[in-house]
């Protein structure tokens, strides 16, 4: 084994192992991707030089191949489901929701002010006015602006009907 293959080989390992951070440790960062990107770049461009048209074409082909096959694979694996969203634009605008002021839901995600809430089979896009409310506990719509849905948290009493959190805690 050369020096040569060995250096090209490592850029093209740092390349995925920078590319799989920037999906699954940092996403939306841009270094993991930006560095990745290069790495592999220059790990075709180095075969390339030093191993000829041949052994360059082949690693190009490698990482395109790769490269192509993890961006069909991540959105379908256990963990790219629950990082990849499965609405549409259409289907998130809350203009179109039936929800009234008052209905109660369950929020499915934090809400930091923003996630996602489930009323009923309905999944949509709230807001609070702030609060921090934690996934699982029951929501209250308490208006809604064109293609805002904005709740509040909610409690069930024992008797099973939801009302406020009050408000002071005592």
């Amino acid at each position: 084994m050369t020096d040569h293959f060995v250096i090209v080989a490592a850029l093209l390992v740092a390349g995925y192992v920078l590319m799989a951070m920037e999906v699954f440790v940092i996403p939306g960062v841009g270094v993991g991707g930006i560095g990745g990107s290069l790495c592999l770049g220059a790990g075709c461009w180095l075969a390339f030089r030093w191993f000829g048209p041949l052994q360059g074409t082949v690693a190009v082909v490698f990482v395109v191949a790769t490269t192509t096959a993890f961006m069909i694979w991540i959105p379908r694996s256990r963990y790219g489901r629950d990082i990849v969203h499965k609405t549409t634009l259409a289907e998130a605008y809350a203009g179109d929701s039936n929800l009234t002021v008052g209905q109660i839901g369950e929020a499915e995600s934090d809400l930091r002010p923003a996630g996602i809430a489930r009323f009923g089979e309905q999944r949509e896009s709230v807001v609070t006015e702030g609060d921090y409310v934690p996934a699982g506990s029951l929501v209250s719509v308490i208006e809604v602006r064109g293609s805002e849905i904005v709740v509040e948290f909610a409690q069930k009493t024992t008797n099973g009907v939801p009302h406020k959190e009050p408000q002071g805690g005592s």
